[in-house]
């Protein structure tokens, strides 16, 4: 009896000790079948967070190269702008030294006018023929009635310019050639009804001044020299109001200027139809002015290339003006033109070792500093009407429509009439329209 219940308990025992081990063996097979899901999940979850961090970094390096991409073109940008300017500043210093050099050699102002406008229409024709720049269509009489004047206004200061520059030094000749916002404002006053405001009258007088005081003290003071030079002041700011009174007209009336089939100049093709008119003008007077002068001993091949890259300087002076024009304001182009003067002034002093006192310094001095007040005074004129415009353009478009009750729905049988609209009609009646 005894012996059976011991053997019931053991077999008992056996039997939960087996399902027990069962159970854990299942239980360990089960983790070991779960441990490589779980690995796998884990190891993608990694990837994930790689390939995350892999694409913000690849943003960022994107935005990083946008930045310098950036950056670098406006250091490209600012390498052109330097270059531009200081070929500009290089070909008008080289102007005026070569054609003071060639006018103590050869003293005939006349003949190297004409060479230098020759040598400018060479240049000009190039340009339209290698498609550089593209010539203008079929001019009209119009325009050719419009050119003829500023052809001859552009000879005669370009011809008084060369007297004086023969007749004094080139300082003394850049600081009279500073009076030429007096002459500006005062030719704008009178043909084109432009009244200068308080300030700019205001600025006129150390400009004035120290032309004045620079006169009184020049050591290398001449009538011929001071009279030309006031001459190519006049002739030089006359042709600017008459080329922006023609300019104005060929931009409001276009086909009056032009003609059915021609079509108005831009500034660069004007002023090479300028400068080729002013070869036609130039070439016959200076045969009438000084006839043949061109003695042997006397024209030499110095001399020569003297005159040709004094014309070449010209030419090279005048397109690189152009050309920073198309890229910066009016301001900055200004401003850029009264520090070539002064430029000019200095590297012309000490090449040509050129003495001078302490007031002809002060006044020349004065005169420059006038100049430079005058630019400023006038561009914070015209910023002043830009933003006055823009406001008001502003204004125009962007203001409410007044709110206007439903039209009646429409009869059977009859066709519904176009609404037209009142600013329409506004638009129209001020041209910006139609």
């Amino acid at each position: 009896m005894a012996t059976s219940a011991l053997k019931a308990t053991w077999s008992a025992q056996a039997t939960a000790h087996g399902r027990l081990g069962g159970r854990g063996r299942i239980h360990r097979c089960r983790k070991k079948v779960q441990a490589p899901s779980r690995i796998a999940t884990q190891a993608a979850a990694d990837a994930k967070g790689v390939q995350g961090l892999s694409q913000g970094n690849h943003r960022q390096v994107l935005k990083t190269l946008v930045v310098i991409r950036k950056s670098w073109r406006k250091v490209q940008e600012g390498i052109v702008l330097g270059t531009l300017f200081g070929s500009w500043y290089v070909f008008n210093i080289a102007f005026n030294i070569y054609n003071k050099q060639a006018l103590q050699v050869f003293p005939y102002p006349a003949t190297c006018t004409a060479a230098h406008v020759a040598v400018g229409a060479l240049v000009m024709l190039f340009l339209w023929i290698t498609n550089i720049k593209k010539k203008p269509g079929r001019i009209s009489k119009a325009t050719w009635t419009a050119v003829w004047p500023l052809a001859f206004l552009h000879s005669a200061g370009f011809l008084t310019t060369n007297i004086s520059l023969g007749s004094v030094a080139v300082s003394f000749t850049h600081t009279i050639k500073a009076l030429e916002p007096f002459f500006s404002v005062m030719l704008s006053w009178l043909f084109l009804g432009t009244v200068p405001s308080l300030a700019v009258v205001a600025s006129l007088l150390p400009i004035v001044g120290g032309v004045i005081l620079a006169s009184v003290s020049e050591a290398s003071f001449n009538w011929t020299g001071f009279v030309s030079a006031m001459g190519s002041n006049l002739a030089f700011q006359s042709r600017n109001v008459l080329s922006k009174r023609y300019m104005q007209a060929a931009s409001l009336d276009s086909s009056e200027m032009g003609g059915e089939n021609c079509e108005a100049l831009d500034n660069l093709n004007l002023f090479a139809i300028m400068t080729i008119c002013a070869t036609l003008i130039l070439v016959p007077a200076a045969l009438v002015l000084e006839g043949f002068k061109f003695v042997p001993s006397m024209v030499t091949p110095k001399l020569l290339w003297q005159i040709f890259a004094a014309g070449l300087c010209r030419a090279g002076d005048v397109l690189v003006s152009y050309l920073i024009l198309s890229r910066v304001s009016p301001v900055t182009h200004s401003v850029g033109n009264c520090i070539k003067r002064v430029a000019v002034i200095v590297i012309s002093i000490i090449f040509f070792k050129t003495s001078m006192n302490l007031m002809s310094k002060v006044g020349t001095s004065v005169a420059l500093a006038g100049v430079g007040v005058y630019t400023f005074a006038l561009n914070q004129i015209k910023a002043r009407k830009s933003r006055a415009v823009a406001t008001v353009s502003t204004a125009l478009y962007t203001r409410k429509e007044p709110k206007r009750p439903p039209s009646p729905p429409p009869k059977q049988g009859r066709a519904r009439e176009p609404e037209v609209l009142q600013s329409d009609l506004e638009l129209g009646d001020d041209g910006a329209g139609i």
